[in-house]
């Protein structure tokens, strides 16, 4: 007599071993976007927490089928609250910084200033307004958003020197000469190579006793029998923000000889 052979769907199989290695599977990438969203940046974490999110839904709807295989189903779902909430947080922050550079009108785009007089030139962001100023013994050229101009500044100021003065010398003499409270923070003092040779010198501070607390960032190089010093002023987040437009700003400068 031939014996009737058992039903071998998925949910009642004794082929297929239960098993919560798919709830864990999902757990471990909803876990991995946040990770992601720490190492690499929202995009990596929506990437990572779209398919942590698909991933954890199909475990789920497979374990409300199937229970007795598939095992582990408030982990899964654990795993679609991790991934949920990586990708909401991320899209929040990638929409916030597409605002705000709108808002600041930095598109990643450059223009080219060129002194009509003596031939030297800088890039700044495209969209900025130019504004000079004139000082005791000094020039400043400033360029900043049409629209939001006092937290965010960059500048370029001249001064005479006598082309053999070390730069670090020259940010010593200006360092002596800030206007400070006993708060004011240096950041960061370094020499470095100017992209075209010349020597460099950085020096990074802020004070947070001021009303609008900025970071600046200058750097200081001759050029000439002058004294160049360009500055990058923000406050310490949107300074951040504009760590790429802050450095492509402070080494752009050149000499008239150096311009094809």
């Amino acid at each position: 007599m031939i014996k009737k052979m058992k039903k071998t769907t998925l949910g009642g199989s004794r082929w297929v071993a239960p098993s919560a290695l798919y709830a864990f599977g999902a757990l471990a990438l909803g876990g991995g976007a946040i990770l992601a969203r720490v190492a690499f940046g929202p995009r990596a974490a929506i990437l990572l927490g779209a398919v942590g999110a698909l991933a954890a839904l199909w475990v789920a709807q497979r374990a409300t089928l199937y229970p007795r295989v598939y095992l582990g189903r408030p982990m899964a779902f654990l795993g679609l609250l991790l991934s949920l909430v990586s990708v909401n947080e991320s899209l929040g922050a990638v929409g916030y910084n597409v605002l705000w550079r709108r808002s600041f009108q930095v598109n990643g785009v450059f223009a080219v200033y060129t002194d009509p007089t003596a031939g030297w030139r800088v890039e700044h962001p495209t969209r900025w307004v130019t504004v000079n100023e004139l000082a005791d013994q000094s020039i400043t050229l400033s360029f900043k958003p049409s629209m939001l101009s006092q937290s965010m500044i960059f500048s370029v100021t001249r001064k005479p020197g006598d082309g053999k003065t070390d730069v670090r010398d020259w940010a010593d003499r200006f360092l002596f000469r800030l206007p400070k409270s006993d708060r004011t923070l240096i950041l960061e003092r370094r020499p470095f190579r100017y992209p075209d040779g010349r020597d460099a010198f950085e020096l990074i501070y802020e004070d947070p006793l001021q009303t609008l607390p900025l970071r600046h960032r200058i750097v200081f190089v001759n050029q000439g029998n002058e004294l160049f010093m360009l500055s990058v002023a923000a406050t310490p987040g949107h300074l951040d923000r504009l760590g790429e437009e802050a450095e492509r700003f402070l080494l752009s400068l050149r000499a008239p000889s150096a311009i094809s």
